[in-house]
């Protein structure tokens, strides 16, 4: 009997990296010139390194690029605890890129993370006290 053959599709998309990958790594450029231009630029600031695209960063250390799910994990362990606890959107982006990570939409996605998880038990749980007097807290 012949053994069946599975087939997985595999989908591809593309994402912000596609297209500056292309660039850095074929040569190839979009058709208007103006594009093409803008492409140029943006790429600069990129290089390719063991298949894997790595932005230059000149205050700190150079930045390994994520897409789109591996962004979302990332900036979930760092809230979980991994790097330290967060207070906030911009601090949660900014361990993302002290830890060497890098996506164009960092900040925007942070802050909704955070705007998310302000309901979670844990961040409830550790919320401070309202600064209330003494009297009004104890009967």
């Amino acid at each position: 009997m012949k053994p069946i053959a599975e087939v997985s599709q595999v989908s591809v998309t593309s994402n912000w990296q596609s297209s500056i990958i292309d660039y850095l790594v074929n040569g190839t450029l979009p058709t208007k010139r103006l594009e093409s231009r803008k492409l140029q630029i943006k790429a600069a600031r990129y290089y390719m390194w063991n298949g894997i695209l790595v932005r230059r960063s000149y205050t700190g250390p150079h930045l390994c690029c994520l897409a789109p799910p591996d962004d979302l994990k990332v900036i979930s362990s760092i809230h979980e605890g991994v790097r330290g606890n967060y207070s906030g959107g911009r601090l949660l982006a900014q361990k993302a890129l002290n830890a060497g990570y890098y996506w164009p939409t960092m900040h925007q996605d942070a802050k909704e993370l955070v705007s998310l998880v302000q309901k979670c038990n844990r961040d409830q749980r550790y919320k401070s006290v309202p600064a209330l007097s003494a009297s009004k807290l104890h009967p």
